[in-house]
């Protein structure tokens, strides 16, 4: 199933929820989304990743791209288990912050 991204706004943050596995072609989606966030007055942006069973090491690294350029915060929420685990693995919640849910992702 192709991994399809649908984006809402709540005030200042900019909310992407994903659904099916982030492989190397729908990560190419995602590069643009913090420029396109930040020029739209993002200052938070949030990755819903409640329904996302994989992440390709292309989605890591779009991620932390993500991360190091969007000049606000970025957290991540809802990660599925084996996807926690990678992003333990790649060291990304040290870069940025993982909530269990958006609404916590929303208060952070």
């Amino acid at each position: 199933m192709p991994c399809t991204i649908t984006g809402r706004t709540d005030g200042d943050t900019y909310i992407y929820t994903f659904e099916g596995a982030l492989d190397t072609e729908a990560a190419m989606e995602v590069a643009p989304l913090a420029k396109r966030s930040y020029l739209g007055g993002a200052k938070k942006l949030v990755f819903d990743l409640e329904r996302v069973p994989f992440v390709a090491s292309m989605g890591l690294g779009v991620f932390v791209t993500a991360i190091k350029s969007f000049p606000g915060r970025v957290v991540f929420a809802t990660l599925q288990p084996y996807v926690r685990q990678t992003f333990k693995l790649a060291g990304l919640e040290d870069l940025a912050t993982v909530c269990k849910t958006v609404d916590d992702a929303l208060r952070v």
